[in-house]
């Protein structure tokens, strides 16, 4: 039996569908000994990252060159990886053959994931070699609703493949805060079509 969709759900994905979009941090990992390395409580300190209108910081470094995925993500620097309403990050998978690939791996995890209202567009003018998508996913009650623009190009000198995501998550009660959520992932989506941001395997050190 399908889960039956509350009428305030119903209303947030009409107002979705306005922009073809939404979605959530949820992504598959690849097994593997990873090196994970935290920002300081001053994530200000860290190397930042201008995105849109957004201002972001790195909070998080896991895996490297020689693991199976290498991931950066970066944050406000008055928000925590446990409670963000804005994340960029971006993945590294040495390994992958092509796009195409990756992408695959990453749609057969979305297919197992349970939320209301999931749902995943790709982009007019995705190629081949440039994948672009539009997901949404709300967790089941609602604590928020997330929406992602991701984008899938190959990784550096044709060698695997990097892949962004710019994510917003916003409060699916309140309609202005949903429709300003949009808003930032039109612009987020234009930022990521010229984003060539590489991942770095460690946490700069603080000066002393």
């Amino acid at each position: 039996m399908e889960e039956e969709i509350p009428q305030h759900g119903i209303r947030i994905l009409r107002l979705l569908n306005l922009v073809l979009t939404h979605v959530a941090a949820v992504f598959f990992v690849f097994g593997a000994a990873v090196t994970v390395s935290f920002a300081a409580e001053d994530i200000s300190k860290n190397p930042g990252l201008s995105f849109a209108d957004e201002k972001l910081f790195l909070a998080y470094v896991e895996g490297s060159t020689n693991s199976e995925v290498l991931l950066n993500e970066y944050i406000r620097k008055d928000e925590t990886l446990e409670n963000w309403k804005v994340l960029f990050a971006v993945r590294y998978v040495p390994s992958a053959k092509s796009v195409d690939e990756v992408v695959g791996r990453w749609k057969a995890y979305l297919s197992q994931v349970k939320s209301p209202g999931k749902k995943i567009k790709e982009e007019e003018g995705s190629s081949s070699s440039d994948r672009r998508f539009m997901l949404a996913i709300r967790p089941p009650g609602d604590a928020y609703l997330e929406t992602d623009e991701m984008r899938f190009v190959p990784g550096p000198n044709g060698k695997g493949v990097i892949y962004y995501q710019a994510a917003i998550r916003v409060n699916p009660a309140k309609e202005s805060e949903i429709m300003k959520g949009l808003e930032k992932q039109v612009a987020f989506a234009k930022a990521l079509k010229t984003m060539t941001l590489q991942p770095v395997e460690k946490m700069p050190k603080k000066a002393d």
